[in-house]
C-alpha cells in the first residue's frame, strides 16, 4: 500500500471515530500531497515525481 493511500486511510478512520486532533492534520497533509501533485503535473514533471519531491528531497 503506498504511503498516500495509507494517510487516506487513517484519515477516514480519524473521521469515523470523531478525532478532532488527528482528523485535521491528516486533512492538511492529504491536501498538501494533492497540490504537490497538481504543481508537479503543470511543471511536467513525472507522476512518481510529484508529492514525494516535495518533502524528501
Amino acid at each position: 500500500m503506498s504511503l498516500k493511500k495509507l494517510i487516506e486511510e487513517k484519515l477516514n478512520e480519524a473521521l469515523k471515530s470523531k478525532d478532532k486532533k488527528t482528523y485535521p492534520t491528516l486533512r492538511l497533509i492529504v491536501s498538501a500531497i494533492k497540490d504537490a501533485e497538481i504543481a508537479g503535473r503543470s511543471k511536467g514533471q513525472k507522476r512518481h515525481q510529484g508529492w514525494r519531491h516535495h518533502f524528501i528531497t
